[in-house]
């Protein structure tokens, strides 16, 4: 996806290595991390054919909802996304990757602690979308509202300990 293709391009255009920005010297400097450089073993033509290929990036302006219909409109051809995740891509920050961190993985904590109240996959983002639903009804609030409200906090705790106590 999106994330594999930025790494993939800051590894080949800067020689920056993973998420964490390690420079290939910094990385591979004495052979024991080698999985950095695997790609450098293709084939003259296939890497060019890699670097030579043209890619469309779309600048996406507007309102949250004229967002979240665009995501729409470009997604026709992948797998459909939840609306969960279309929001995650829209209101992408600190707290939605916090929140994410305890409702979006398999055996994640929300999992752990109701799984037997919850609907859905936690990796389909369904977890996440009911406790925000949750939190965001007790307030007067739609998802997106609450969502756009929290999007630059430092952490989701608040959402969590809101989750814990509607579960206990």
């Amino acid at each position: 996806g999106v994330g594999t293709l930025s790494i993939w391009l800051r590894f080949e255009l800067y020689g920056i290595c993973g998420e964490s920005g390690e420079s290939e010297a910094r990385r591979n400097g004495n052979g024991s991390r080698g999985q950095c450089n695997e790609h450098r073993k293709l084939p003259s033509d296939q890497k060019k054919k890699i670097l030579d290929y043209p890619l469309f990036v779309y600048v996406c302006d507007g309102t949250d909802s004229e967002k979240l219909d665009w995501f729409r409109i470009i997604n026709i051809a992948g797998e459909q996304l939840t609306d969960q995740e279309l929001r995650n891509a829209v209101y992408a920050g600190s707290w939605t990757s916090d929140a994410k961190r305890n409702f979006s993985k398999t055996g994640c904590a929300a999992g752990t602690l109701a799984d037997d109240y919850l609907k859905g996959a936690s990796i389909r983002q369904e977890y996440l979308e009911t406790a925000i639903f949750w939190a965001a009804s007790a307030e007067g609030k739609t998802i997106e509202a609450y969502m756009a409200e929290h999007q630059n906090d430092p952490s989701a705790v608040q959402l969590w300990n809101y989750f814990r106590s509607v579960i206990d």
